[in-house]
Protein backbone atom coordinates (compact mmCIF):
# COMPACT_ATOMS: atom_id res chain seq x y z
CA UNK A 1 0.00 0.00 0.00
CA UNK A 2 1.42 3.37 -0.93
CA UNK A 3 1.59 6.34 1.42
CA UNK A 4 -0.92 8.18 -0.77
CA UNK A 5 -3.70 5.64 -0.06
CA UNK A 6 -3.29 5.80 3.75
CA UNK A 7 -5.47 8.29 5.63
CA UNK A 8 -3.58 11.18 7.15
CA UNK A 9 -2.74 10.96 10.88
CA UNK A 10 -5.22 13.75 11.53
CA UNK A 11 -7.99 11.83 9.77
CA UNK A 12 -7.06 8.67 11.67
CA UNK A 13 -7.27 10.58 14.96
CA UNK A 14 -10.65 12.05 14.01
CA UNK A 15 -11.97 8.60 13.11
CA UNK A 16 -10.73 7.21 16.43
CA UNK A 17 -12.42 10.02 18.38
CA UNK A 18 -15.72 9.40 16.57
CA UNK A 19 -15.58 5.65 17.18
CA UNK A 20 -14.62 5.92 20.86
CA UNK A 21 -17.10 8.74 21.48
CA UNK A 22 -19.92 6.85 19.80
CA UNK A 23 -19.15 3.70 21.77
CA UNK A 24 -19.05 5.64 25.05
CA UNK A 25 -22.35 7.46 24.51
CA UNK A 26 -24.02 4.30 23.23
CA UNK A 27 -22.90 2.40 26.32
CA UNK A 28 -23.98 5.25 28.59
CA UNK A 29 -27.44 5.38 26.98
CA UNK A 30 -27.96 1.62 27.20
CA UNK A 31 -26.79 1.54 30.82
CA UNK A 32 -29.10 4.39 31.88
CA UNK A 33 -32.04 2.87 30.03
CA UNK A 34 -31.36 -0.55 31.51
CA UNK A 35 -31.11 0.81 35.04
CA UNK A 36 -34.45 2.57 34.82
CA UNK A 37 -36.06 -0.69 33.62
CA UNK A 38 -34.45 -2.56 36.51
CA UNK A 39 -35.55 0.08 39.03
CA UNK A 40 -39.13 -0.09 37.73
CA UNK A 41 -39.08 -3.88 37.99
CA UNK A 42 -37.76 -3.70 41.57
CA UNK A 43 -40.61 -1.33 42.48
CA UNK A 44 -43.19 -3.59 40.84
CA UNK A 45 -41.78 -6.57 42.74
CA UNK A 46 -41.96 -4.61 46.00
CA UNK A 47 -45.64 -3.87 45.33
CA UNK A 48 -46.30 -7.59 44.74
CA UNK A 49 -44.54 -8.45 48.00
CA UNK A 50 -46.61 -5.82 49.81
CA UNK A 51 -49.81 -7.33 48.38
CA UNK A 52 -48.83 -10.73 49.80
CA UNK A 53 -48.18 -9.18 53.22
CA UNK A 54 -51.42 -7.22 53.00
CA UNK A 55 -53.32 -10.54 52.73
CA UNK A 56 -51.22 -12.65 55.05
CA UNK A 57 -49.09 -10.41 57.26
CA UNK A 58 -49.50 -8.59 60.52
CA UNK A 59 -50.10 -4.84 60.70
CA UNK A 60 -46.40 -4.32 61.50
CA UNK A 61 -45.40 -6.35 58.43
CA UNK A 62 -47.77 -4.32 56.22
CA UNK A 63 -46.23 -1.12 57.58
CA UNK A 64 -42.73 -2.42 56.94
CA UNK A 65 -43.46 -3.62 53.40
CA UNK A 66 -45.22 -0.37 52.51
CA UNK A 67 -42.00 1.39 53.53
CA UNK A 68 -40.01 -0.89 51.22
CA UNK A 69 -42.32 0.04 48.34
CA UNK A 70 -41.73 3.72 49.08
CA UNK A 71 -37.96 3.11 49.06
CA UNK A 72 -38.18 1.24 45.74
CA UNK A 73 -40.10 4.10 44.12
CA UNK A 74 -37.62 6.63 45.51
CA UNK A 75 -34.82 4.59 43.89
CA UNK A 76 -36.79 4.58 40.61
CA UNK A 77 -37.24 8.38 40.92
CA UNK A 78 -41.03 8.03 40.57
CA UNK A 79 -42.36 10.92 42.64
CA UNK A 80 -46.02 10.20 41.93
CA UNK A 81 -45.82 6.68 43.30
CA UNK A 82 -43.63 7.82 46.20
CA UNK A 83 -46.39 10.20 47.31
CA UNK A 84 -49.10 7.57 46.82
CA UNK A 85 -47.21 4.92 48.76
CA UNK A 86 -46.21 7.31 51.56
CA UNK A 87 -49.94 7.76 52.17
CA UNK A 88 -50.47 3.97 52.21
CA UNK A 89 -47.44 3.55 54.48
CA UNK A 90 -48.70 6.19 56.91
CA UNK A 91 -52.13 4.50 57.13
CA UNK A 92 -50.69 0.99 57.53
CA UNK A 93 -48.22 2.20 60.15
CA UNK A 94 -50.95 4.09 62.00
CA UNK A 95 -53.01 0.86 62.15
CA UNK A 96 -49.92 -0.94 63.46
CA UNK A 97 -49.38 1.71 66.13
CA UNK A 98 -46.17 2.94 64.52
CA UNK A 99 -46.34 6.71 63.92
CA UNK A 100 -44.77 8.05 60.73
Amino acid sequence: MSDQSKPSPLLQLAMLVVIVGGAYYGWKYLTASGMSDIERQVAEDAVKQYEIMKRQGSPIERCSYAGMVVAAYVQAKDEGNVARWKTIEAEDCRKAGVPR
